[in-house]
């Protein structure tokens, strides 16, 4: 018995002992529920409050287009969540150097916003593994294998252990998604005050804030980029109404500057057309076939031909002599060039013959195209006879001139050497003693014959002029040595100028011999040199040069003489005119008029230079 109740102790004892091992395991099962219960509870309102600050920002980026409000508010809460010293966002420019633009910092470490650091900082290897989504971590900067100046780098700012996410974006610029993701920056959390093991929780939180920061970076490009297209819209607009109000007042300008430039038509029209009715002289208008289409009253008046009997006619004014002449004015027309007036004669309607003077110019027609001619005809039928009668009466007037002074002349010319013969003849009759004395009989003979080629000589001169009037002034070119001619004329003349002058003669040229009329070429010596001698004092030099070019020859007389005036030599080549300071020197006005005549005949020109009182120069000029 005793035994079996040590045996029921001890049952008693054992299950005593076992409900204490059971309620201890009980408590500790439901102490460790517990724990984890308020480790779940804990991780649930963790989660929720990442949640709250997550939405918390994603809703403020929505209610807010200010990235800089947006940045800074996200930061502010970061720093205060995750109970950090500093929280900044590094933004990574193009060139690899970065900026802090956005930061919040406790008051006891160095702020460092606003710093822009090389890119030695953040190599550009760094930037491939973080736009990979990586994220960096430091826990212990004295504990972690970094190298010795990334250390001292952070330990400048105060910095123990840092967390590193990346802020990138999937759509650049152009606003079109890209291949690879853009990283635009960096969100950093800071711990200065002691070491610390980053959770993942922690990690993930700083990854979707990133992305919240990307969202809301992206949103303020794509809206300030939105204000600029809306700017540039509107500035576009504004130009463009600007433009329109522009082309608006220029067309409303253009419309009123029309309307004055067709009133301007409309009266210049109606003043055209009443000056083509009133005009007297004959306007029409033709096409290029050459029909009529415009025929004025004028035009009915002289010609004859009504509008009605004309129009849609050929032009009937135009006669058959003239075909070639008009058809080249109508090609002159065509290409849009104005020909000189043509003068003809034509017949009237009732066969009468009148002179005209015809002129023309292009018509035009909307398109600036040649589509016919005006005509402008004046009947110069009267104009002309009086022309003819005027033309009379100044030619009688000159040949009574004319004529007045050759009976002047010739009285005075004639008379001269007539009385000097009548003297020296007078002189022979009634000395009969002369004939003993040979030398006085001599000299009156020979005045008697001078005077006689002083006659010959003047009537061979009127003779001259007047056969080159009347176009019968024979010329008869041989080859002649010029140079050979000229030296024994010259030759003439020294001898019968005797010691009185000095005649010099020059030659210059290659070749000495041209076609020329001998007798013509006489004449030209003879009027030049007797008058350079005659003019020229006792004792002057009178130089005759010679010179033969390729092309022409030029005899060139120059002399030491009275001169010729300006007045006197408009009127050189005027016959029987002489110049105003002669004086009682004797001549006849006919030397250089004869002279010309002669000239004229080799197709040469005669040139004068001269001053008063110091001598002239007389270049005749004869193509070879």
């Amino acid at each position: 018995m005793l035994v079996s109740f040590f045996n029921v102790i001890t049952l008693i004892k054992l299950g005593l002992g076992l409900s204490v091992i059971f309620l201890v395991l009980i408590y500790f099962c439901f102490q460790k529920q517990i724990n984890q219960r308020k480790e779940a509870e804990h991780n649930l309102r963790q989660q929720t409050e990442r949640e709250r600050l997550v939405n918390q920002i994603a809703h403020h980026i929505r209610e807010s287009l200010n990235l800089e409000e947006v940045l800074v508010t996200t930061v502010a809460d970061v720093k205060e969540f995750l109970q950090v010293d500093r929280v900044l966002i590094y933004r990574i420019w193009g060139d690899g150097t970065g900026s802090v633009i956005t930061e919040t910092v406790s008051s006891e470490y160095p702020t460092i916003l606003g710093k822009t650091f090389p890119e030695e900082v953040f190599p550009l290897e760094y930037h491939e593994v973080y736009s990979k989504g990586k994220i960096g971590t430091i826990t212990d900067i004295d504990q972690e294998n970094s190298s010795d100046c990334l250390a001292n780098f952070l330990k400048q700012f105060g910095v123990k252990a840092k967390l590193v996410v990346p802020i990138l974006q999937q759509i650049r610029d152009n606003y079109e998604p890209c291949n690879s993701p853009h990283l635009w920056g960096l969100l950093i959390a800071h711990q200065c005050s002691n070491p610390r093991q980053w959770q993942d929780w922690e990690r993930e939180l700083m990854k979707q804030l990133a992305t919240q920061v990307a969202i809301a970076i992206q949103q303020s490009e794509l809206y300030e980029k939105l204000q600029e297209l809306n700017a540039e819209l509107e500035n576009r607009v504004q130009q463009r109404t600007k433009e329109l109000a522009r082309i608006n007042d220029f067309l409303r300008a253009e419309i009123r500057e029309r309307r004055r430039t067709e009133a301007i038509l409309r009266h210049t029209n109606h003043t055209l057309q009443s000056l083509i009715v009133a005009s007297p002289r004959a306007i029409f208008t033709v096409d290029l076939e050459d029909k009529i289409k415009m025929w004025n009253p004028a035009a009915e008046r002289i010609f004859g031909w009504t509008e009605r009997e004309v129009m849609n006619k050929d032009n009937p004014i135009i006669p058959e002599e003239i075909k070639k002449e008009y058809q080249q004015i109508k090609d002159s027309i065509v290409q849009g060039i104005t020909p000189p007036s043509l003068e003809f004669s034509c017949h009237k309607k009732d066969g009468l013959l009148i002179d005209i003077v015809f002129s023309v110019a292009p018509l035009q027609d909307l398109e600036s195209k040649i589509n016919g001619m005006v005509a402008v005809v004046a009947d110069i039928t009267e104009r002309k006879r009086l022309k003819e009668v005027h033309l009379a009466l100044e030619r009688e007037k000159e040949i009574s001139t004319l004529k007045s002074r050759f009976f002047s002349m010739a009285s005075h010319e004639f008379r001269t050497p007539l009385s000097t013969a009548l003297a020296a003849a007078q002189i022979l009759e009634q000395s009969p003693n002369i004939i003993n004395d040979p030398e006085k009989r001599l000299r009156n003979l020979r005045r008697i014959q001078d005077s006689v080629k002083d006659m010959v000589q003047l009537l061979d001169d009127i003779l001259t002029i007047n056969r080159a009037e009347a176009g019968k002034l024979e010329f008869n070119p041989k080859l002649l040595n010029v140079e050979k001619f000229c030296r024994q004329f010259v030759e003439e003349m020294r001898l019968s100028a005797g010691s009185n002058h000095e005649l010099i003669f020059l030659y210059e040229g290659n070749s000495n011999q041209a076609y020329l009329d001998e007798k013509l070429m006489r004449s030209i010596l003879a009027n030049l040199l007797s008058n350079a001698i005659k003019y020229s004092p006792e004792g002057g030099q009178i130089k005759i040069k010679l010179e033969f070019n390729l092309e022409e020859l030029q005899l060139e007389i120059t002399d030491q003489g009275i001169g010729i005036s300006a007045e006197d030599k408009k009127e050189l080549f005027e016959p029987f005119h002489r110049g105003k300071n002669v004086r009682n020197i004797s001549g006849t006005g006919l030397g250089l008029i004869v002279t010309k005549k002669c000239v004229d005949l080799h197709s040469g020109t005669i040139k004068i230079e001269s001053q008063l009182g110091l001598g002239t120069t007389i270049t005749v000029t004869i193509p070879i």
